[in-house]
């Protein structure tokens, strides 16, 4: 027992020391440089799932990007592709409110649904291919000193244009470059 604990203390002390050494070296990062950093890469969690690019804008405009997603649907064995034009907007503290709008296409699959009626079996497939207009609402948080971004979105889905079926709601955890 006494090995036991030795060795989950010995393997806390590494990761506490390996996370507060990956601390430090985020916040040489001076301020000024992470303002020019306008793209970012990172991953969704959520009733969608998947990896996110986003960038914002230029010097025109600043506060006005686009984001690409691919994302997977694990009940239904589905993905989906999107693209969306975006605005942010800063908040106080780090904390930036974005929204927008813009189109996805997957697929999806359901599991057969095998039922009788009277005498007769039934096996119903559905799925197939999608597309429809999805809007976005969220908040990110920018942690100072790093390049690390943090948020929180909901997602409505108009499936085939006028299908409304999902509201998706997810974290987001994105690296800026």
């Amino acid at each position: 027992m006494k090995t036991i604990a030795k060795l989950l203390l010995t393997v806390i002390i590494v990761i506490t020391s390996a996370f507060s050494s990956v601390i430090k070296a985020q916040e040489a990062v001076p301020q000024e440089n992470l303002n020019n950093l306008n793209n970012q890469v990172g991953m969704r969690l959520g009733g969608y799932s998947g990896i996110t690019y986003r960038h914002w804008g230029n010097k025109n405009k600043p506060n006005v990007g686009f984001e690409i997603s691919l994302m997977g649907w694990a009940p239904y064995h589905g993905a989906l592709l999107s693209a969306m034009i975006e605005k942010n907007m800063p908040l106080r503290n780090n904390f930036y409110l974005y929204f927008g709008g813009g189109a996805f296409i997957g697929n999806y699959e359901y599991r057969p649904y095998v039922y009788r009626i009277e005498d007769r079996w039934y096996v119903f497939e559905n799925g197939g291919p999608y597309f429809g207009i999805q809007g976005v609402f969220g908040c990110d948080y920018y942690f100072p000193n790093t390049q690390l971004v943090a948020g929180l979105d909901i997602t409505p889905r108009f499936f085939n244009i006028v299908y409304p079926y999902f509201w998706d709601a997810g974290l987001n955890i994105r690296y800026r470059f």
